[in-house]
């Protein structure tokens, strides 16, 4: 807050009580971000959520999504599992780690963390994870004609050269892949 004198140089009382005299300026509230970030997949369908709250102790409030595009927060949180910031609301709290469960397995899942001091959001931090794939039991047997490949959780090394071929041109009820240099 500044302060000019009126023209005359005197302020009386009533000049003290009208704003005209006086510059209010803005203040600018920074909300510090959580530090020490963390998602790391846990199992299946568990990604453990972890982070350090700012120093003056705010909440941290956790979205996900899986796009991974945010938007700012704004009003209070909502309550958990409903629609906020670009994702969806998992915590409201300062409880480390944070376990988001009923996942499903082999998903990449993105993260922001934003403290909230009550009125206001910090930047917010960004991490992702993927679930881990299941254990399977053998024998069992894998489906290839889904339009997919490589089915989820498997994978392909080494990525190149990748010589797989689909058998599209058979004759009707007969189908496969072809020889490659790569094997699942």
């Amino acid at each position: 807050v500044s302060s000019a004198l009126p023209s005359g140089g005197t302020i009386t009382t009533d000049a003290l009580t009208s704003l005209s005299y006086f510059n209010i300026g803005t203040i600018l509230v920074t909300v510090n971000d959580p530090t020490a970030v963390t998602a790391t997949p846990f199992s299946a369908s568990q990604i453990d959520v972890a982070y350090t709250p700012n120093g003056n102790g705010n909440n941290v409030v956790i979205v996900f999504n899986l796009t991974g595009s945010f938007t700012a927060p704004s009003g209070p949180p909502p309550a958990p599992g409903n629609p906020f910031a670009g994702g969806t609301l998992l915590s409201n709290s300062i409880v480390s780690p944070y376990a988001h469960t009923g996942l499903s397995m082999g998903t990449h899942y993105y993260y922001k963390l934003f403290s909230y001091n009550g009125t206001d959001y910090s930047t917010g931090v960004a991490v992702d994870a993927t679930t881990l794939c299941g254990v399977t039991a053998a024998p069992w047997t894998q489906d290839f004609e889904s339009g997919v490949f490589p089915p989820l959780c498997w994978t392909i090394t080494p990525a190149t050269p990748l010589l797989w071929n689909n058998s599209t041109g058979l004759a009707a009820g007969i189908s496969g892949y072809g020889v490659g240099t790569a094997s699942a």
